[in-house]
């Protein structure tokens, strides 16, 4: 029986925003997105319900781009006024933890133990960049001052990846990418950077978000090539193995390109709103198959959907949203391989203001067919979805 669940909670302020063939040889391979393109969407029913112990509850001293994380199994976390376990289907919470005093950005991963998060504080002096170990009870088991265990005064969380399957941290840095374990304390050279590597490393010079995949064999990744013709820097993607025998990347042709999801079997690249002096959005995304080493470019129903992309939890759809007018959002949810259009799906804003609208965060789960959506808006309640596709 299909459901959907409109949940009221308490909002003050928040934003909740995450060896190949060569693009060139896929062009051919360029999907348009199957289905009507017409107007026939579903519309999302509004039966309101309180969810015992709701997380929702966001406060204008948590502000921050993204409130919301995976932590599989039909499971999100949630970072309100604590951090919070929270299961989808059976809708209640399962776990809490008092929040990390972390300032800056922070990043969110699952584990096979629980969870890491890998933040930065700052001192009078220093910036220390933190990886906390959760168990399944939101425990802190294990805490790492990256930037002296790994001798990176000043390492960038989007340069740190955090594998599932043991206590190994890879990080990026001008000179190279790292592997660094935590329990043996071993460190190993994946990849040197700088102009007198450009060849072996397929033209990269700099990377900027990496980020394990494939059971923690390979790294995935949104780099740079520097162009000599045009003294430029070209934005590229790729895949490296986790032992740096095997680097692949290629050029990207999304001028916004900055986001990055991943699954064992598939890696989804999608633009960002900003900067928005880059050209006009493309509205598509750029996927590598694992499995076949294709690297696809699917093209989506609006253009603006291009930076409003989610994976989901195993990777067989990807899901977006765009705003349609002042008074609805548009879901669409497309087959990850193919590019089809599986279904589409609209919800009213129910009386609130578009000026006061700002950011939706989704996240879908493949076993259930099941997603929430949860939409944020200034000095007002958001909207929380669940429902089955």
């Amino acid at each position: 029986m299909k459901k959907t669940i409109m949940i009221t909670a308490v909002l003050s302020i928040t934003i909740l925003a995450g060896c190949y063939n060569t693009l060139a040889n896929k062009q051919n391979g360029e999907n348009n997105p199957g289905g009507s393109g017409n107007e026939a969407y579903d519309a999302l029913p509004t039966e309101k319900t309180n969810i015992k112990g709701n997380p929702f509850t966001f406060k204008g001293d948590n502000y921050q781009e993204q409130n919301i994380y995976e932590a599989d199994g039909g499971k999100i976390l949630v970072k309100s006024d604590k951090l919070y376990l929270f299961d989808v289907q059976g809708q209640k919470v399962i776990a809490e933890a008092p929040l990390k005093s972390f300032e800056l950005h922070e990043e969110y991963y699952v584990t096979e133990e629980g969870y890491c998060v890998v933040g930065t504080e700052f001192t009078e002096n220093q910036r220390i960049t933190k990886a906390c170990y959760y168990n399944k009870n939101l425990d802190i088991v294990q805490e790492f001052n990256l930037n002296e265990v790994l001798g990176e005064p000043n390492i960038q969380v989007q340069r740190i990846a955090v594998a599932k399957t043991g206590k190994k941290v890879a990080y990026a840095t001008s000179q190279g990418l790292f592997l660094y374990d935590l329990n043996k304390k071993e460190k190993l050279i994946l990849l040197n950077l700088g102009s007198e590597n450009m060849e072996a490393n397929k033209g990269l010079t700099i990377l900027s978000v990496i980020t394990f995949f494939d059971k923690d064999t390979k790294l995935a990744f949104i780099g740079s090539n520097y162009e000599e013709k045009s003294k430029e820097n070209q934005t590229t993607v790729g895949t490296i193995s986790a032992d740096g025998s095997v680097i692949v990347n290629e050029k990207a042709d999304l001028p916004r390109l900055r986001n990055m999801e991943v699954t064992d079997d598939y890696i989804i690249f999608s633009e960002n709103t900003y900067p928005t002096n880059i050209g006009e959005p493309a509205g598509k995304v750029i996927i590598i198959d694992n499995a076949t080493g294709q690297i696809l470019i699917h093209t989506l129903q609006d253009k603006n959907e291009g930076s409003n992309v989610f994976l989901s939890e195993k990777g067989k759809y990807f899901m977006t949203y765009v705003q349609n007018g002042d008074k609805e959002l548009i879901y669409r949810i497309y087959d990850t391989k193919t590019g089809k259009l599986v279904k589409e799906m609209k919800q009213e804003f129910e009386g609130k203001t578009d000026e006061n609208y700002m950011k939706t965060y989704i996240q879908i789960f493949d076993d259930i067919n099941e997603f929430i959506a949860v939409s944020a808006f200034y000095n007002s309640e958001p909207m929380v979805t669940i429902s089955e596709f």
